[in-house]
């Protein structure tokens, strides 16, 4: 199963007292290196967002009666976030105040957004979705939405650059799983078939 989980960061977001929280439940030096990279961002919205994210995998992972003080946090060569040696996955996302975490037993992307400006969504279309997805927002069987977190959830799955599949139909052997949530959609993309549940973190 992959759960996900929500919640949006605090208007009193405390940078100091999440990377405290980041240092208890995530231990060893490798864990510390991670955070140092995450604190070497030069904005303070890109630090909250990225902190955050992770506050809100270690309450996932703590509702999953998950220990991680053994868990490992590592990157791949072009920036995929992954436990090093072990068969537990995640996906991270936020859009604005909001973040998602995925945690499941197989590879897993994750991606939230909200509503944007329909002339902005009508030229991103154009420029990144193939032909039938294009085709299918025209005639209002798919919504814009639906079409992005489904290529950003697939880009984060398979670890390849967005702009690498840009006009590219997706391919049959994804599964993808779409989830209203308030104004925003939440896509799960997987490998394989699964059942998807949503928590919101207070």
């Amino acid at each position: 199963m992959t759960h996900i989980f929500v919640s949006t960061i605090p208007q009193t977001f405390d940078e100091q007292r999440s990377a405290e929280c980041f240092k208890r439940v995530f231990e060893g030096e490798k864990n510390q290196k991670y955070l140092e990279n995450i604190m070497k961002k030069s904005h303070a919205e890109a630090r909250a967002q990225s902190l955050y994210a992770l506050e809100v995998l270690a309450h996932g992972l703590k509702s999953l009666k998950i220990d991680s003080s053994s868990l490992t946090l590592a990157k791949t060569s072009s920036g995929k976030p992954y436990f090093e040696g072990e068969m537990l996955y995640f996906s991270l996302s936020h859009d604005a105040d909001t973040v998602a975490a995925a945690i499941s037993d197989r590879d897993v992307g994750v991606d939230i957004q909200s509503s944007k400006d329909a002339t902005r969504e009508n030229a991103i279309a154009k420029r990144f979705f193939a032909q039938d997805e294009c085709e299918g927002i025209r005639s209002g069987n798919l919504d814009f939405l639906t079409a992005w977190t489904r290529r950003e959830a697939y880009a984060k799955l398979t670890d390849t650059p967005l702009a690498s599949l840009t006009k590219k139909e997706l391919p049959d052997s994804a599964f993808f799983e779409t989830l209203d949530w308030k104004t925003s959609k939440i896509t799960v993309a997987t490998l394989s078939s699964d059942e998807v549940k949503i928590t919101l973190l207070s």
